[in-house]
């Protein structure tokens, strides 16, 4: 197997699925790709050992920056960019969002928007897909994280989080025609 160097060389993608008890379709458990670790492969008679790290691609964002329009005055949605990038990372997975933090036009965290002008020009163009989606969660105290094939967006401090048989309507934003766009909501 080949030693991948950076985040757009992943050539094996692989999905961990699991099937209830009385289901007959297979549910997506965890979702990312696999990189060899110091693999090689020896001709020999006894299987070769090898070692794979799985990864879901989110550090690699770094490797990426951010497409903005820096002449433009239209302001820009900062979750919309948020979903681009996630959208990049070549998994499609739904993105399920509960801030916590509300405002006049609903979820504050999916309304931000910002405005792009000539003053910042230098510092866009070096903001990478990491450093965005870094800020723009950490600014509303929020994490990201994938579980059961789905990447989840929650506030941190506003999460009530009592562990067991817990219940939560999420939006919920899917991939259609390379974009995502909202697909209403979910109890999870």
């Amino acid at each position: 197997l080949p030693r991948f160097t950076s985040a757009g060389q992943f050539e094996y993608q692989a999905r961990l699925r699991y099937r209830r008890n009385g289901e007959s379709t297979l549910n997506d458990y965890w979702c990312g790709f696999i990189q060899s670790s110091d693999g090689n492969e020896g001709i020999s008679s006894i299987s070769p050992e090898i070692s794979f790290t799985a990864i879901d691609n989110l550090g690699g964002m770094e490797d990426s920056t951010v497409d903005v329009s820096v002449g433009s005055v239209t302001p820009i949605n900062l979750f919309d960019q948020l979903l681009e990038s996630l959208r990049q990372t070549g998994l499609d997975l739904p993105v399920m969002v509960e801030s916590g933090i509300r405002n006049a036009t609903g979820d504050a965290l999916t309304n931000v928007t910002a405005h792009p002008g000539e003053d910042n020009v230098e510092y866009r163009k070096k903001l990478t897909n990491k450093e965005m989606i870094g800020g723009l969660l950490s600014a509303f105290n929020c994490k990201i994280f994938q579980s059961y094939g789905k990447w989840f967006i929650i506030n941190a401090s506003t999460h009530s989080g009592t562990g067991t048989n817990e219940t939560c309507t999420f939006a919920k934003y899917t991939v259609q025609n390379a974009v995502y766009t909202a697909d209403g909501t979910e109890n999870v």
